[in-house]
């Protein structure tokens, strides 16, 4: 159980397969994904990427991280998820050529209820928790999720989370 400033999470230790995760829920997304007129690239390793975690709250934050690129990747967009491991970890990332995040915005991306565009002619909906839950997922599986951004260009984000040992 992990408890943090947006509530307890209840969270159940297993051994899991990362790649198994993201792969079911990026094949899963993709008629969403060719509905908005934006195409979908899953490139991941053949190879399992164990980690423990909760599978379900695993695939709740990539899920949000998948829901986050097809929301800001405009028609004629172009959304790619990889995966790999590196030593004593596994990583997912979803890299998009949608919007972008503005430099003044970033250090807020992962606080509840924050969105870069405010106001009553907002073009996106939401109400800003997806990358704050994602994130305290993450971090509540000793995980991070980061990203790189540029307005205009896209984003990628990466989750990150210790290997399952053995």
């Amino acid at each position: 159980v992990c408890s943090s400033d947006l509530g307890i999470l209840d969270l159940e230790r297993i051994p899991a397969d990362l790649a198994a995760i993201v792969r079911e829920l990026a094949e899963d997304a993709r008629p969403a994904f060719a509905e908005g007129g934006i195409a979908l690239e899953i490139a991941l390793p053949a190879a399992s990427l164990p980690v423990e975690g909760d599978p379900r709250r695993l695939a709740q934050a990539i899920g949000e991280l998948l829901a986050n690129a097809r929301k800001f990747t405009l028609p004629g967009g172009h959304v790619i998820v990889r995966a790999g491991a590196g030593p004593g970890h596994a990583w997912i990332e979803i890299a998009d050529t949608g919007v972008g995040i503005p430099r003044a915005h970033q250090a807020r991306v992962f606080q509840p209820f924050f969105q870069a565009e405010a106001g009553l002619t907002r073009r996106f909906g939401g109400v800003g928790l997806g990358l704050a839950l994602a994130q305290r997922i993450a971090r509540a599986h000793d995980g991070e999720i980061t990203f790189v951004s540029e307005e205009g260009r896209g984003s990628t984000f990466r989750l990150t989370l210790p290997s399952a040992a053995g």
